[in-house]
This record gives structure tokens, sequence and C-alpha cells, in this order.
């Protein structure tokens, strides 16, 4: 969209162009009339981007010195995965543009590219220089057709296929001792762990056939560098979901993958390549009233009238469907968004 509409009426789904001084003072207006503390502001993917990642700090930093209410949108796309992925310090990933350039094996974990085409092209390029990428997701999705094979699984069920990866690659001694005894901790502990989650075990949990778990482990196994990109989303909303996460992330730990070029756990919107000092001025924000930042929180300050203004930049769609009930409830009220 180029410019800027506006809905006059919410029960009408009519919109009408305006310019960017009337939207602003739109949106001003509306928050002086309700004040600081029934105003919220909300951050996208989009604003996490390399280029655009000063949207999130300067939110933060406006919410603060304002004192409205401010969430990190991660609670209902990512935060469950990072959640998981830095119960094994692995947070930090590597780059699309090594990926591009080195890796001889990428896998698409639950990763749709549709979603991240700042990524998607640099998968394309690794895949012309001779990369073999392997898609592991629940249905067929975009990415599927860039890759050379697909693993479809049973919802909920990645955890149970990285145990089965890590049971074959343990068992088989497919590991990387030397960074495992120099870079690991628990590597004991997780070799008696895992070894009931056979791959016979896994194909029951996951759907797939216990030859398709033991080709795909052995394969990753013994491909370096191989490069892992861990969905953000979908993988990360059911219950007990950032096991996933805390799973498929030790498979860079066994075999050494970490630190090479072109290996490890790679980027997904490419947020860990922005290097910013923190503009958010946390401590200019007064004392107030603030709703936690859990979405049923917000969806009851919504119920109850509490939050009665929304501004969000670069906002998913699932924030959309999951506030849009409440809101439609309140509109009369003097809900706006």
């Amino acid at each position: 969209m180029l410019y800027p509409k506006i809905r006059d009426d919410r029960r009408a789904n009519t919109w009408r162009r305006a310019s960017w001084y009337e939207a602003l003072d739109f949106i001003v207006k509306r928050m002086r009339a309700v004040g600081p503390e029934a105003v919220g502001l909300w951050a996208g993917h989009g604003g996490f981007t390399p280029g655009s990642a000063v949207t999130v700090q300067m939110m933060n930093r406006f919410s603060n010195l304002y004192g409205c209410q401010n969430w990190h949108p991660a609670m209902i796309c990512w935060g469950l995965g990072g959640f998981g992925v830095g119960l094994t310090g692995a947070l930090k990933v590597n780059t699309k543009e090594d990926m591009a350039e080195n890796s001889r094996m990428i896998v698409l974990w639950g990763s749709n590219i549709a979603s991240q085409p700042n990524t998607a092209r640099h998968i394309i390029s690794a895949r012309r220089r001779g990369a073999k990428v392997v898609t592991i997701d629940v249905r067929r999705t975009e990415a599927a057709a860039q890759s050379d094979e697909v693993l479809l699984i049973r919802p909920g069920s990645d955890a149970a296929l990285a145990l089965a990866v890590m049971q074959v690659i343990i068992t088989e001694r497919l590991y990387d001792p030397a960074f495992v005894e120099a870079h690991t901790a628990g590597f004991e502990e997780l070799s008696t762990h895992v070894l009931p989650f056979t791959p016979a075990w896994g194909a029951e949990e996951t759907g797939l056939e216990a030859s398709q778990i033991n080709s795909f482990a052995r394969e990753y196994g013994s491909t370096r560098p191989t490069m892992i990109l861990i969905g953000g989303s979908s993988m990360h909303k059911g219950a007990n979901g950032w096991h996933a996460a805390r799973a498929i992330s030790c498979l860079p730990a066994l075999t050494g993958d970490f630190g090479l070029p072109g290996g490890g756990l790679g980027a997904r919107h490419g947020a860990q390549s922005a290097g910013l000092r923190n503009l958010s001025a946390p401590e200019r924000r007064p004392p107030g009233s603030y709703i936690p930042n859990q979405m049923p929180d917000m969806t009851e300050a919504l119920s109850s009238g509490r939050l009665k203004v929304l501004l969000g930049v670069a906002e998913p769609a699932e924030f959309l469907l999951w506030m849009e009930p409440a809101a439609g409830r309140y509109a009369e009220s003097g809900w706006q968004h």
C-alpha cells in the first residue's frame, strides 16, 4: 500500500484514501483522547528485518517516554522457540549470505520461505550451487518447491523426530567427538536419554517411515557444513512447543556444525545481524499500570475496554486474527486500531 487509508465506521468495510498528515492527526488525536495507559504499541516481523530493526527500538523508546503499553511480538510467534533454543545456549545464528555461499545441506525445519522472502533467495542460490535442501513440515509448503527432499510429519512431532535423529547420530557414532568434548556439556546424559527413541519409535510418533528417519539422520550426520533454519511460528504454538526448538538445536552441536562457514543454525528474519545500541530508554519509563506481555492479558484488556487504541507497525496477520473478535465487540466503546 502506497498511501494511508482510513475506515471511519468499523461496522462497514469502507476505506477512504487519506494523506499522511490526516493519518498522523487521526492517530495522535485518539491517543491523546484516551491517555497513555489505554494505548498499546505492537511491532510485527517487519520491524526485525535488516534495515528496519530500528523500528522496534524506536517503538520501545517512545512507549517508555510516553508511558503507554508495549509488548514483544515474540509471544505469539517464536518466543517459546527462542526459549527452547536458549536452553541449549545456541541463540547466535549464522547469516543467510554465508548459507548461500558455503552450506552443503540446508534443512528448512518448519520454516516456510513464503513468510521470509529475504531468506528465500539465498536458499535458491545455495541450491543452484549444489547444496541439498530438505524441508521438514506438516504440509507441503512453498518451501517444498525449492527442496530436494520433503519429510511430512504429524503436527507436534518435531521434537520426536529430532530425538530419533539424535539417536541414530549417537549410536552410529556420526557425531564429532572433538567438538562435543570441547564445546558441549551433558553428552553422556543425552546419549543415555535418546537410546529408547529409535527410528521405529520416531516413525510411530511422526508418521514417517523408519527408513526415512535413518536416511535423513545419516545424511545430516555425514554432511558438513549443514545449516538448519528452525521455523519461528506454528511449530511453537502447541503445548510444550519449546521442546522442539530445544531438541533440534542440539543437532548442530553433535555434528560440530557450530562455528563452521555455512553451518549451525540459520537466520530467519535477520534480527541478529543488526548490532544496535539499546535506544529504548527503559530508565525513563514512568510508573504506571501496565498490561503483562501475555496474549490472554492483552485480549482481556481489549474486552474490558482498558485498552482503547492499538498502534501496530508491520504486524503479523495472526495477531490481527487474535485481536479482532475482542476488538469487534467493543468498537462502539471507543476501541480503535
